[in-house]
């Protein structure tokens, strides 16, 4: 005796799912069949990886747009609050370390979602140090000739130590 019969609503929800995830198992419990009843369908499907490539582009399309109505949404809030931190009330009251920590907040999160910049580091060397404790001046001194200089090689000449404090 065979089992119970499949239907069409069945056969397409298994390629559906399938298109959308990739897992014959998670197909073959959305169309309440086994996982070898499954593949035997998805197997016989003509078109299934071209509908996975449209899906996967579908995909990519509603999650770049989620991603830029997120940063609108970013921007703006920051914007409503800049202006309301303007109004003269709120500026008598307002704690200047907590509104810049909030527009920071705000202004790294945009930079994140957009693909921005949300870190910079710099360093900058102009020749010269002046290091007033000796021993301070001896390991910096010491950590310049292992990590070498822009010319190659650390020399004692733009380290100077005094001894002073």
């Amino acid at each position: 005796m065979r089992g119970k019969r499949i239907t069409d609503a069945q056969i397409e929800r298994i390629k559906a799912v399938y298109a959308e995830t990739g897992n014959i198992a998670e197909a073959a419990r959305a169309g309440d069949v086994s996982r070898t009843t499954a593949l035997r369908y998805v197997r016989a499907s003509d078109n299934l990886d071209e509908v996975r490539r449209q899906k996967r582009v579908e995909t990519a399309a509603a999650v770049a747009r989620e991603r830029a109505d997120f940063a609108e949404l970013l921007a703006d809030a920051r914007e409503q609050y800049i202006r309301h931190l303007m109004t003269p009330e709120v500026m008598a009251t307002a704690d200047a370390k907590d509104a810049a920590t909030i527009i920071g907040i705000l202004t790294d999160k945009h930079q994140l979602i957009t693909g921005g910049v949300t870190a910079r580091t710099e360093a900058s060397v102009n020749g010269s140090l002046n290091i007033h404790d000796p021993e301070a001046a001896a390991l910096a001194l010491a950590l310049l000739r292992r990590v070498g200089t822009g010319s190659g090689a650390a020399t004692a000449s733009g380290i100077s130590a005094t001894g002073e404090q």
